[in-house]
């Protein structure tokens, strides 16, 4: 237990809004040694004091900013009954940006108010001296940003939120000029800080199924549990256990797509002991069970394979299937940097199929040869469509839609021209086929009209992708009865 009071952020700040702005001077400043769990950045204004912070004494002038990170001890003392005048900006990071990013990405400022206050060396001030130009800019923000807090009109968070940005953008670019001007020293402790930091969520990211604990983990990271736990927030979003259990249930999740690991296996594998308490985080990031996770999880063959097997059993007219034989592949997926028109994936994201193949057998012997893929080693890039060979004819959707058969002796192919146009007297504009999908939906609710596809034949064309996956899995076929 520490002999000085720690404040949630919650205790001093509104939780809707964390944020507070209020001047300091000789007659309101806290000379009680204190921690906080929110930045604070403190700007002089005019005068001078004297800032302990982590056991040292620090000596404050005018132009001078100053971070205060989380969870470090700090008082403020006047200095030989000198009067001054400073602006403390107190703030959590999700004020800014609800998911951190804006923050985390300017690394310069990171280093200012995270890294460097860690470094107990008394060389290494906690403080930048900001120049005399760039000290006017910074005091109209602050003086900009008062003035949004106290008045609070229609408008003042998003007008605060635009300020403070401004404020931590000026702040880092300030602190790399200075910097530049220190010894190679001092940026090689910062350097080195800043890195253990990375080093330890790699760490993190590489032993995940291990028994880890966050006080080994923060000492790798040269940081405190409490302020590591508090800077993968900042960086990654989550705090240490959150991030350890999403990089834990990601890992899980290729495992049940890629393998035929039972899910109690899939759970010592990637670090957990107990199966209930696997099953309890799984469901709670991925919002499903580890089992259903594994029989719904897909990828082309759910968002391409779907609408092409719908297409092909509505021309058929048939939603009978006998047996299902099927075979998915996670073979390209596995490659680093592969060639791609979207770019490059990262194999540990792909975690479904990259290609699924099914054979279909319907109960009165026509057969059905299902082919989807993301990434296939194929110059047949249809997408949807469907071919269909029966013993009067054939069609395909190769070029609009053509029908072949036999006609006075001689092969014939037919081009169907679905085009609007043609029709001289015809105004106004051709409705969309998306749009007649959309309206014909609206019918169905609205007017209790009768669907174009039944929900009986919905379910078929499921079933038969679940099928698919299931026979891939057991590689045996999947009868139907």
């Amino acid at each position: 237990m520490s002999d000085y009071p720690i404040y949630t952020y919650k205790e001093l700040l509104d939780e809707k809004f964390p944020f507070k702005i209020e001047i300091r001077t000789p007659q309101n400043m806290n000379r009680f040694q204190h921690a906080h769990e929110h930045l604070q950045l403190c700007y002089m204004m005019s005068g001078s004091c004297l800032h302990w912070a982590a056991g040292r004494q620090y000596v404050l002038t005018k132009g001078d900013l100053f971070s205060i990170p989380p969870f470090q001890e700090h008082r403020l003392e006047p200095r030989d009954s000198m009067d001054f005048e400073m602006i403390q900006v107190d703030f959590m990071p999700h004020a800014i940006n609800e998911s951190f990013q804006d923050l985390a990405q300017m690394q310069t400022f990171v280093d200012f108010a995270y890294i460097r206050p860690l470094i107990s060396e008394a060389d290494l001030l906690p403080k930048m001296s900001f120049p005399p130009p760039t000290q006017s800019v910074v005091e109209n923000l602050l003086n900009v940003i008062l003035s949004e807090w106290e008045e609070q009109e229609e408008g003042y968070r998003l007008a605060i939120k635009a300020e403070l940005l401004k404020l931590l953008v000026i702040t880092g670019r300030q602190y790399k000029r200075y910097s530049q001007t220190q010894s190679q020293h001092e940026r090689n402790r910062v350097a080195h800080h800043r890195e253990a930091f990375y080093e330890a969520i790699s760490y993190m990211e590489t032993h995940y199924n291990e028994e880890l604990h966050l006080e080994e983990v923060s000492a790798k990271a040269l940081m405190a549990p409490s302020y590591f736990s508090n800077m993968l927030k900042l960086v990654r979003g989550k705090s240490y256990i959150e991030l350890l259990s999403a990089i834990r249930i990601q890992a899980s999740m290729e495992l049940l797509g890629g393998t035929d690991l039972n899910v109690t296996e899939i759970a010592t594998r990637v670090g957990y002991n107990h199966i209930s308490h696997f099953n309890r985080t799984f469901k709670k990031h991925a919002g499903v069970t580890p089992g259903d996770y594994r029989r719904h999880q897909g990828g082309p063959l759910i968002d391409i394979g779907s609408h092409a097997l719908d297409l092909t059993l509505r021309m058929m007219n048939n939603y009978a299937p006998k047996c299902v034989l099927g075979k998915a592949y996670h073979k390209l997926s596995r490659k680093e940097n592969a060639a791609n028109i979207w770019g490059p994936w990262d194999p540990k994201k792909f975690t479904v199929e990259d290609s699924a193949f099914g054979f279909i057998t319907m109960q009165n012997g026509a057969t059905v040869i299902l082919e989807s893929s993301w990434a296939l080693n194929s110059l047949d890039t249809l997408e949807a469509k469907t071919t269909l060979c029966g013993t009067e004819g054939g069609a395909d959707m190769r070029d609009g839609l053509r029908i072949n058969s036999e006609k006075l002796g001689r092969m014939n192919t037919t081009t169907i021209d679905l085009s609007a146009g043609g029709v001289a007297f015809f105004e106004g504009s051709a409705e969309s086929s998306s749009d007649m999908e959309a309206r014909l939906w609206l019918e169905c609710i609205l007017h209790n009209t009768e669907p174009l596809v039944k929900p009986e034949q919905a379910f078929v064309v499921t079933q038969i992708l679940e099928a698919i996956y299931e026979s891939s899995k057991t590689g045996k076929a999947i009868y139907f009865e």
